[in-house]
């Protein structure tokens, strides 16, 4: 069976806008799907359109998507949402 993903999912997202990652997960298990092993979590600017696209036509007693603030888009990755501002030197 093919997933199903938001394909918005930064396509929109502005420079400087908050980034979010979404997660689905089995309500009876509580544990996030799976691909080749690794949990499936993806970054999105809109995460109330985001888990609307991820839910719709899920059986929603089955499934709930969890989301996570992450830091905002155009930061580099070492900085977003790390609490560092990119101009220390490493030793």
């Amino acid at each position: 069976m093919m997933q199903r993903f938001p394909l918005h999912a930064l396509s929109n997202a502005a420079p400087g806008a908050p980034l979010f990652a979404i997660r689905l997960i089995d309500r009876r298990t509580g544990e996030v799907p799976r691909l080749n092993g690794k949990p499936i979590s993806f970054l999105t600017a809109t995460p109330r359109q985001a888990v609307e696209d991820l839910l719709k036509d899920r059986d929603r007693s089955k499934w709930i998507a969890q989301v996570d603030p992450v830091g905002l888009s155009g930061q580099a990755p070492e900085t977003a949402g790390l609490g560092r501002t990119g101009t220390e030197r490493p030793n």
